[in-house]
């Protein structure tokens, strides 16, 4: 089975997956690892090359997560086939991911913060510092995102962080 889970930053996406792969012993996929500095969003065709094709297929997948603090790959992660997999991140139930991935997934989440909740993640996480970042740079791309591509309509459950 493959979950998505997308949402906005810090909404909790990343909590839910690592709860969940816990709970069924599952494996996560963060489509961060999938992100390069300077690219718009996720390399979708790359995610599918490396790890849905060989899991649908039965085999194990391998794929070498982007390591930001260096602009380097990171060693390669290996994936088990059969079980759970859920892959989260923002924009997972992009358009041009559904039209890549979408029929793959087998159930998909979005997950839903409010403003305020996610500006005190994103503090205690990442720092006060990042929060200029945050505020000029990816919650207008978030935003530009959830209007233009409208992932609630793809997504089969809503959850509500608090």
């Amino acid at each position: 089975m493959i979950l998505a889970i997308d949402g906005f930053g810090a909404s909790g996406k990343s909590v839910l997956a690592a709860r969940l792969a816990e709970q069924f012993a599952g494996n996560v996929v963060a489509l961060d690892d999938f992100t390069r500095p300077g690219t718009p969003t996720w390399e979708h065709e790359r995610f599918v090359d490396e790890v849905l094709t060989p899991l649908r297929a039965g085999r194990g997948a391998a794929y070498r997560p982007w390591r930001y603090d260096q602009d380097a790959p990171s060693p390669t992660v290996h994936l088990p086939p059969g079980g759970l997999l859920i892959v989260e991140g923002v924009s997972a139930l992009a358009l041009a991911a559904v039209a890549l991935a979408g029929e793959w997934w087998d159930l998909s989440v979005w997950v839903d913060a409010d403003e305020d909740l996610r500006r005190a993640r994103i503090a205690e996480r990442d720092g006060e510092a990042l929060l200029p970042l945050w505020r000029e740079q990816w919650w207008p791309s978030e935003q530009r995102y959830f209007a233009d591509e409208s992932p609630l309509e793809r997504a089969d459950f809503v959850l509500r962080a608090r």
